[in-house]
């Protein structure tokens, strides 16, 4: 959910960890928005929290990295890109 206050989405504690894809799913009350990344890419533009070995992804909804453009954005888009990336669900 948008932060309060921040108008901002963050998706903490990208660890890791045995996985291949990193699913961020943005709410607000009347629209939504997924990006679905490998996990290194995710990594690679991550920010250390709280001076850990814990990162984040943290923007400003409209100022996300241009690097999260082809991994979705709106829910059509994030389908395209589920699609193009998992393939057709059977």
């Amino acid at each position: 959910m948008i932060w309060a206050g921040s108008n901002e989405f963050v998706f903490q504690q990208i660890e890791d960890d045995q996985y291949d894809f990193l699913a961020m799913l943005g709410l607000e009350p009347t629209d939504a928005w997924l990006w679905v990344c490998p996990k290194v890419v995710a990594r690679q533009h991550a920010t250390v929290q709280h001076d850990g070995d814990s990162p984040w992804i943290r923007f400003v909804l409209g100022k996300q990295g241009a690097w999260m453009s082809s991994y979705g954005g709106n829910i059509q888009q994030a389908l395209a890109t589920l699609t193009g990336q998992l393939g057709a669900p059977p």
